[in-house]
Formats: structure tokens, C-alpha cells, sequence
């Protein structure tokens, strides 16, 4: 696509092509004018629409990316990526039929579609379903399929078997997804675990702020992907004064120019809220609306928020270790979790965020608050209740049915999170010993996670 562009810089195919290049990466803000320049230039372009659609969507803007898959579908309506996009809004709309049918309609217009397969293989689908799913698998010519579709179609592999309780064929595709996956994507657990080191420094040597210059109406939700945050964060935003923020990008520049600032005057006091609250709703500095940030990786930023935000609440997510680790390897995690291809490195950067959330924990402790996934789904009232009234909110028997909340979901979690709470994933990893032994070593070493059954 750069290539194109060199020898013809107003081709919109190339554009479109390079800017859905760059949204894989993790680049949303050039992606988006190179998809706008290509839709300047062709308007009615069903792909370049399914882009920007598709970039909308990472966006978590679901009306924005529905009006996009409409439009998309209207001007062709035998697109098969269109209905993909329509049936992935409708998922994360949480109407899990509907988008079940259309993932279905989007696989027969293009059998070699890997985002409907790979989608479908995610549903709650029948026994005859999943057959009929895998036979069309085995039926597809995966000649000129690139990498990262190939990829996919392993991880569907491995979806599938799982739900026909095939766990040694599940292990076997899991680690084809892995092997390839890491040809083009290489693990940042060692640059993570740097940035958990670096931020932990900087909240040791930078003051701490006024806490009346903080608000008191900031929830953030930390801990590592697949530790049970969606399902928490579906629980705490049936509280109708609640405005979910999903997996906002939001605190990561604001932290970062809250230590250039004091770096270029250290006599300055920048307040972070300001900064934060402006990136959630620019020009809007001070805004004191009451939200939930469940941006996970926010954990290495908790000992900034707690000092900095002083009033703000930190909710630490956790559960077995080892289910977290085989959740994470089961799902193809996109930009920012290139650590999930490996078990060993999800057991590092596991590891070293239990570790600084310990030195937070002992800091801060009235700011933060240990919820476990696995005492949550084997006692769900014994387990909120707590957490409930240590936020300072009134009790409602909603808390105990979050697959009642109508809110949009659009995490790796979608599906799970529209169940009422069960806790048929406990102790998941015994399935997967041999997958996970190289991450069960390291975590029974580092003797973090005694009340847990890793054996």
C-alpha cells in the first residue's frame, strides 16, 4: 500500500489499505485521515466505508460504526465484511441472536471470510453448529490467505474443539496460533515489564497532590486482560449515575504530560484530573462526571492515579492465575497484549503487576480494593456487597444480574459478559496443563499466588 502511494498519492484503494494497516497497529489517528482522504476521493466505497467502520468500532463509537455498516450494506449488499462489521456492532449491542445470523449470512457471501469464521467460533452456538463450522473449516482452501487470516483460522480451530470438549486438539491449534502469530508479532513483555518498573519510580518521586483538587468521581478498573474486569464492569455500570468508559486511551497521555510538564518545571503543579477529564471530553477541562475506566493496564499508572487523583477509586482485578494466563492465550488479543502469544511471558508481566500492585496496595489502602473473579462467581452477593458499599453506593439487587444491563460491550469478553454469573471457567486450566506448564513454574515460584490452586 506505501508503495502505491508513492507512485500514485491520491489512490484511494491504497489509502484505504494502508489506513486499515495502521489501525492493526494500534495507529488510530493516521489511520483515520488516511481512510478520510480515501473517502474524500470515493465516497461510496463499500471497503474504505467497512474500514472506517471497523476503526470506529476500535474506537468503541458503536453508533458511528452502525451508521457505517448500514451505509456499507446499502450501497452493496452482498459485502461480505460490511455484515461482518454489522454483526460485530450488533454484538457488542448485545443482540447475540441477530448477530449470530448475521456473522452466519457474512461467512456464506465469502467462505474465506477468517473474521466471521473466527467470530462465529466465539458464539454460543449449538453442538451441530460447531460440526458444521468445523467441517466448513476443513473445506476451505487456505491457499493466499495472508498470515494473520491463517492465524485466525488456528484460533477458531481452537475455539471450536474446545467446545467439543477436545482440549488436547484445542492445545494443539493454540500453539500453531502462537507459533505463527509470533513470525509477525513480536511479545512486549520485556518493554511492559520496563514500563511497570518506570512508572512505579515516577509515583515514588513525584509528589503527591491536593486531594480537594481531586474528584471523587473517578473508578478505574486494573489488572491484567481476561481477569473478569468486563463482567465487574457490567455489574458497577447497572448504577443508573454511572458512565462507563469502557477501555478508554484516556490516562495514558495525561500521565505522560503531567511528568513532561513537572520534567520541564518541577515547581509546577499540573493536576492530572484536568489532564485526564480533557481527554475524555476535549475542551471540557474539570468535568466532573462520575465514570468507570477499565482500561487494564492502567495497573502499572495505579500509584500516579492514587497519589495524583487522590480521591479517585482503584479496582484491582484478579483471579487463578493460571485460568487468567490460558484466557489470555485463547484469545487473539490485539495491540498493547503482544505478550498473550507466549504462556511463559504472560506468566512474566502477570508477575511483575501483582508486584506492583502489592507496593501500591501497601501505600494506598484505602484507594484501592482487591476484587477476586473467583470468589465474585462462587458468591456473587458475598463477594460485591463490599465493593458496593466501600464506593459509596446504595445496594440494588440489579448488582447480582448484569446480563440485564443493556450497555454495549465490545471486548474479547462480548458473549460471557451477557450471562447471568456462573463459574464454569474456574480451574479451566486443568485442560491445558501441558499449554500452561511453562507459565505454572514461574507463577507457583514467585509464591504470589498461594490462596489460588495452580496444581
Amino acid at each position: 500500500s506505501q508503495k502505491s502511494l508513492n507512485i500514485q498519492p491520491s489512490n484511494p484503494i491504497a489509502l484505504a489499505n494502508l489506513g486499515s494497516a495502521l489501525k492493526e497497529i494500534g495507529d488510530f489517528k493516521n489511520a483515520e485521515k488516511l481512510l478520510l482522504e480515501s473517502l474524500r476521493l470515493q465516497p461510496e466505497n463499500p471497503v474504505t466505508l467497512t474500514a472506517m467502520g471497523f476503526l470506529h468500532l476500535a474506537n468503541n463509537n458503536l453508533s458511528n460504526a452502525l451508521t457505517v455498516a448500514k451505509n456499507a450494506i446499502y450501497i452493496d449488499s452482498s459485502s461480505s465484511k460490511a455484515q461482518l462489521l454489522f454483526a460485530k456492532v450488533l454484538e457488542a449491542q448485545g443482540q447475540l441472536a441477530e448477530a449470530k445470523t448475521t456473522f452466519w449470512k457474512s461467512l456464506h457471501l465469502d467462505h474465506r471470510n477468517t473474521g466471521a469464521i473466527l467470530s462465529l467460533s466465539c458464539q454460543k452456538i449449538t453442538r451441530e453448529e460447531t460440526s458444521e463450522l468445523l467441517a466448513a473449516l476443513n473445506q476451505l482452501n487456505k491457499d493466499h490467505l495472508n498470515a494473520s487470516d491463517l492465524v485466525s483460522l488456528q484460533y477458531a480451530y481452537a475455539n471450536l474443539h474446545h467446545k467439543l470438549r477436545e482440549y488436547d486438539l484445542a492445545s494443539k491449534y493454540l500453539r500453531e496460533a502462537h507459533k505463527a502469530k509470533s513470525i509477525f508479532t513480536k511479545s512486549n513483555s520485556h518493554s511492559l515489564n520496563n514500563n511497570i518498573d518506570y512508572f512505579r519510580l515516577q509515583s515514588r518521586q513525584i509528589p503527591p497532590a491536593n486531594a480537594e483538587d481531586s474528584s471523587t468521581k473517578r473508578v478505574f478498573i486494573v489488572g491484567m486482560p481476561r481477569c473478569g474486569s468486563t463482567l465487574l464492569e457490567s455489574v458497577l455500570s447497572t448504577n443508573p449515575n454511572a458512565k462507563g468508559l469502557g477501555e478508554s486511551k484516556a490516562l495514558k497521555p495525561a500521565i505522560q504530560e503531567l511528568i513532561e510538564r513537572l520534567r520541564s518545571d518541577p515547581k509546577s503543579q499540573p493536576s492530572l484530573e484536568d489532564l485526564y477529564a480533557h481527554n475524555i471530553d476535549p475542551g471540557k477541562p474539570g468535568n466532573m462526571e462520575f465514570t468507570i475506566d477499565k482500561q487494564l493496564l492502567n495497573f502499572m499508572f495505579s500509584g500516579l492515579i492514587a497519589s495524583q487523583m487522590p480521591q479517585a477509586k482503584i479496582i484491582h482485578c484478579r483471579r487463578n492465575p493460571l485460568d487468567n494466563i490460558l484466557s489470555m492465550l485463547r484469545n487473539n488479543l490485539g495491540c498493547g497484549s503482544e505478550f498473550t502469544i507466549s504462556a511463559y511471558d504472560s506468566a512474566l508481566v502477570l508477575i511483575e503487576q501483582e508486584k506492583a500492585m502489592l507496593e501500591y496496595k501497601e501505600k494506598y489502602v484505602t484507594q484501592i480494593f482487591t476484587f477476586d473473579y473467583n470468589s465474585f462467581v462462587n458468591n456473587p452477593r458475598k463477594t460485591i456487597q463490599p465493593l458496593i458499599e466501600w464506593l459509596g453506593f446504595e445496594w440494588e439487587e440489579n448488582y447480582l444480574h448484569p446480563e440485564r444491563n443493556i450497555r454495549p460491550v465490545n471486548t474479547a469478553s462480548v458473549v460471557q459478559a451477557r450471562q447471568p454469573i456462573n463459574n464454569k471457567s474456574l480451574n479451566g486450566w486443568k485442560n491445558y496443563k501441558d499449554l500452561l506448564e511453562p507459565a505454572q513454574k514461574l507463577i507457583y515460584d514467585c509464591g504470589l499466588f498461594k490462596e489460588y490452586d495452580i496444581f
